[in-house]
């Protein structure tokens, strides 16, 4: 993947704010997987939310696309994101969802093209703009050589890096990505992560779901930290990720450390009877 060529932002200050106030979804109408969530995620960084299974990490992402009906506010720089019009916000809040699906027969261009639409009126043919930000998006998620390729023809990893390409090329200032490293190997979700830090670093506000709790602390600029359906912990890596909260959220015996080049905290998994346990010299 390159990182070398920034896409031009939609917003003049290349950034926005997005946050929820009181914020409350669930999936059958009784039990709530957000209740009464207020949070504000940070304009121009990259946040890494995690959280144990259920505890509403994608629920969020989707309210904050507008994808799942909720009760409480939504906020885009401050205003109720329901008060702005479907096409207008798709031009500023961009969403990849867990488990996209494509038509048949689309080829990966054609895939990265739909990131356009907000950008342009339905059935108008692609502007030189929109042809020069769907080549940038390949181009950054290394899709060069695949662009004429059947979607379906591709691995998992590749067609994963296709639709990160789609949502990079519809040039929003907020990104929400719900799990964007599931199918890359260690290599891909590295890079692709490295692409996030590169895009907060350009003034966008980068919001990503994530299951690997290292990866999280050594690209994040923030973590925020759900468990029981609300918002358990937010704020710098080394500041929230500690023995104490990993063992109350995720029930995780652990050590944490720091990482020596960085000073990012690293993650240890121990068994019960050893966690916290000096070890002794030999």
């Amino acid at each position: 993947m390159s990182t070398s060529t920034p896409l031009a932002s939609s917003a003049p200050d290349g950034g926005a704010t997005i946050a929820c106030r009181s914020l409350s979804a669930s999936y059958d109408g009784e039990t709530a997987a957000l209740a009464e969530v207020t949070l504000e995620l940070p304009r121009g960084r990259f946040t890494a939310v995690i959280g144990p299974n259920g505890s509403g990490k994608s629920t969020l992402l989707s309210c904050l696309a507008r994808q799942m009906p909720h009760t409480g506010s939504v906020l885009l720089d401050g205003a109720e994101a329901g008060t702005i019009p479907r096409k207008a916000f798709a031009r500023r809040v961009a969403f990849l969802p867990q488990s996209p699906t494509a038509p048949d027969g689309v080829i990966v261009r054609g895939l990265v093209e739909r990131g356009r639409g907000p950008h342009r009126s339905p059935f108008a043919p692609l502007r030189a703009a929109d042809h020069a930000a769907v080549d940038a998006a390949l181009s950054r998620l290394g899709l060069d050589e695949l662009a004429d390729r059947p979607l379906s023809s591709l691995s998992g990893g590749q067609r994963q890096r296709a639709w990160i390409a789609l949502v990079l090329a519809q040039d929003a200032p907020v990104l929400l990505l719900d799990e964007p490293t599931a199918f890359l190997d260690l290599a891909h979700q590295a890079a692709l992560l490295e692409l996030a830090r590169s895009l907060a670093g350009e003034g966008r506000t980068i919001v990503a779901v994530l299951h690997d709790l290292n990866l999280a602390t050594a690209f994040a600029d923030e973590i925020v930290v759900l468990g029981g359906g609300g918002v358990r912990a937010q704020g710098a890596p080394a500041e929230v990720v500690t023995p104490a909260l990993l063992g109350e959220v995720f029930a995780l015996h652990s050590d944490v450390i720091d990482d020596p080049v960085t000073g990012a905290p690293v993650i240890l998994p121990r068994p019960a009877a050893t966690a916290g346990a000096e070890r002794t010299p030999s």
